[in-house]
């Protein structure tokens, strides 16, 4: 992610601000939404985090995720199979890698035997984007995001 794709995708339904010292961060809001993205300074910068409460159906993730999206194309989308009846609910998604304890880290490492990170030794995060869904009535009605 960089300006020019924020700018692209993102400049008919956000303000856009850029910050770029010190922190070096830009921020899309609207009257519903708050995301600050910290972008790399450099090739060489490690750094990069993103933050934010999307309660707009403006604001799209790639795999078509978004606020107002049914809990059954959610699940579709995302690979959940089963049936779950509650209207209001939340979900925590994270990567299967940021946890050793989550039920999917131990049913993808007893189907594929990776060397890396299923192997206790040699197991390390960084850093994992984190993301809380709120469902009511059926749908997405609130993402936050946090890295």
């Amino acid at each position: 992610m960089n300006d020019s794709t924020i700018a692209h995708f993102y400049r008919k339904g956000y303000r856009i601000f850029k910050k770029s010292s010190p922190s070096n961060f830009t921020l899309l809001e609207n009257k519903k939404d708050s995301v600050v993205v910290g972008l790399k300074s450099s090739r060489n910068d490690n750094d990069y985090w993103l933050f934010g409460t999307v309660r707009d159906t403006v604001f799209q993730f790639v795999d078509g995720i978004k606020v107002g999206m049914s809990k059954w194309k959610f699940f579709q989308t995302v690979g959940i199979d089963f049936s779950y009846n509650q209207e209001s609910f939340t979900i925590i998604m994270t990567s299967m890698l940021q946890s050793k304890v989550s039920w999917y880290y131990h049913l993808y490492c007893s189907k594929y035997k990776d060397e890396i990170y299923c192997q206790p030794e040699s197991f390390y995060a960084s850093e994992y984007l984190i993301y809380f869904l709120r469902f009511k009535r059926n749908r997405i009605s609130e993402i936050k995001v946090h890295s």
